[in-house]
């Protein structure tokens, strides 16, 4: 009886310990999406306004780290209505039949400056594997995932057609704070 006791204890001690060592999931508190492209020689911005993300995220193990994020093409905000409801048609974005825009990672790696995820960033229906310098920033409860300059083709993923004034270069910038809620 004393040998099942043990095991018992062996097998409860076991399971403690895998539940403090499992990542907690990080809750998104706010975010910021913003891009800039070329658009008749001069920068035109904007922003996705709303976004999803799930965020396991250990740095003594990368290994079992994760990040997904989805943006929602409905809140694509430029701040010029139409030009909005131009890019949200087929021509660009095509919001009716791809509302959404994912960012999944498959590898997390330590830099000198931070981290460096490869992600698979899919953009109506067309995926390919991006690497993406970022940082955190850990205060307490909060920490800070930033990324800056994400440098995409917008004709890849079949945003657009090629044009003489709208270039073919999108730079965003990636900023998103989550607690450990």
């Amino acid at each position: 009886m004393k040998t099942y006791s043990n095991i018992a204890f062996i097998i409860i001690c076991t399971l403690a310990m895998q539940a403090a060592n499992a990542q907690k999931a990080l809750v998104l508190k706010s975010h910021l999406i913003a891009y800039k492209v070329k658009n008749a020689g001069f920068n035109s911005s904007g922003q996705f306004d709303k976004m999803t993300a799930s965020v396991a995220f250990d740095e003594e193990n990368l290994d079992k780290s994760m990040i997904s994020a989805t943006l929602l093409v409905s809140s694509f905000n430029s701040g010029i209505r139409l030009r909005d409801k131009h890019l949200k048609s087929e021509d660009y974005f095509d919001l009716q039949k791809y509302p959404t825009i994912t960012l999944i990672s498959t590898k997390i790696a330590r830099t000198k400056d931070g981290y460096l995820g490869t992600f698979d960033l899919t953009i109506k229906a067309v995926s390919k594997s991006i690497q993406l310098p970022f940082t955190v920033t850990k205060n307490g409860g909060i920490s800070v995932f930033k990324a800056n300059e994400l440098v995409i083709d917008r004709l890849i993923y079949g945003l657009g057609k090629a044009s003489l004034t709208l270039g073919n270069t999108v730079y965003l910038n990636l900023e998103a704070t989550f607690t450990n809620e």
